[in-house]
């Protein structure tokens, strides 16, 4: 049984609109996040808390709202994805945020699905390479960091 809820999901997705997004980044979703986007295709979380390992300045972080696939929507991961473009870490995916301008993030690329926090005030700054200095761990995949909302 789930220890949450969606509130505000999107309109429903096809497996072929997921097809095509992985397509268009050249990725492959962790077959969890893949599901929830069929379910929900983003939202807002409840409860919302999430705990953060090895961040000196807080322990939780506030997850407002999961990004959708949809063209025009404002939380749309495709559109929010490319602002980030060079300032995330190779492999990185958004696919959500907290009201302090911070992302939840998934790795893409080493097929693990791990969950990070990256924390926007701690980024390189500009003209230095994307290191992993304002990253930190949040969970071994997208379930798990869903499995330990609270708040």
């Amino acid at each position: 049984m789930e220890n949450y809820i969606i509130r505000n999901p999107r309109n429903k997705l096809t497996e072929q609109e997921i097809d095509s997004f992985e397509e268009s980044m050249n990725i492959k979703l962790p077959i969890e996040y893949r599901s929830f986007l069929l379910k929900y295709n983003g939202g807002k979380p409840e409860p919302n808390l999430i705990p953060i390992k090895d961040n000196p300045s807080d322990s939780h972080a506030m997850l407002i709202r999961l990004y959708c696939l949809a063209k025009g929507d404002n939380l749309d991961i495709i559109q929010k994805n490319k602002w980030l473009k060079g300032r995330l870490p190779n492999g990185f995916l958004a696919i959500g945020e907290d009201p302090g301008g911070n992302f939840i993030c998934i790795d893409v690329l080493s097929n693990t699905g791990k969950i990070y926090f990256w924390a926007y005030e701690e980024e390189a700054p500009e003209g230095e390479p994307v290191d992993f200095r304002n990253v930190y761990y949040i969970a071994n995949s997208f379930q798990e960091m869903l499995d330990t909302l609270s708040g």
